[in-house]
């Protein structure tokens, strides 16, 4: 890694089970879990908050997908102890 001497030790798993773990932590988590939490916090808080009108089909799209990706993590959880595998890493 480029910056492999900087920032904390051990944050980014080196063993190559454990970087693959935490690779597809990061893949769902930026990949499919963000778009949907993201896109219902603005429908829900963020547009109200500036005094827009929400889309609440749209936000009631956003939060179905969030099930299922939260369906994912569940999966995953229900087989070690952290998305990224079972070791605390910190």
């Amino acid at each position: 890694m480029k910056y492999a001497d900087q920032g904390t030790p051990g944050l980014i798993p080196t063993e190559l089970k454990a970087r693959a773990l935490y690779d597809q932590a990061v893949s769902i988590e930026t990949s499919n879990f963000d778009v949907f939490a993201v896109n219902a916090v603005i429908e829900k808080l963020v547009k109200p908050y500036h005094g827009l009108p929400p889309d609440d089909a749209a936000a009631a799209k956003f939060l179905e997908g969030l099930d299922g990706k939260l369906d994912g993590y569940e999966a995953i959880l229900s087989k070690q102890k952290y998305l990224a595998g079972n070791v605390n890493i910190l």
